[in-house]
């Protein structure tokens, strides 16, 4: 989001039309989103429509080689 555009609910509106769009589809019967851990703004929007925390998942991607080096394996 553009800084000048911060702070007016633009990504709240944008998902709850988002959200009413998709309750129109009766195929449409699970609705995921991702949000980074430190974007605390669309955590909130989330939760204000309801949404769950589900447990996070961590993916790392490293070249195996260089690490096995590192760590002498």
């Amino acid at each position: 989001m553009v800084a000048a555009h911060r702070g007016r609910r633009i990504g709240a509106w944008l998902k709850g039309e988002l959200l009413r769009w998709m309750a129109e589809d009766p195929a449409a019967v699970r609705v995921s989103t991702a949000t980074e851990s430190d974007n605390h703004h669309m955590i909130r929007v989330n939760r204000e429509l309801g949404r769950q925390d589900l447990p996070t998942e961590l993916v790392l991607a490293h070249d195996t080689a260089a690490l096995a080096a590192r760590v002498q394996l």
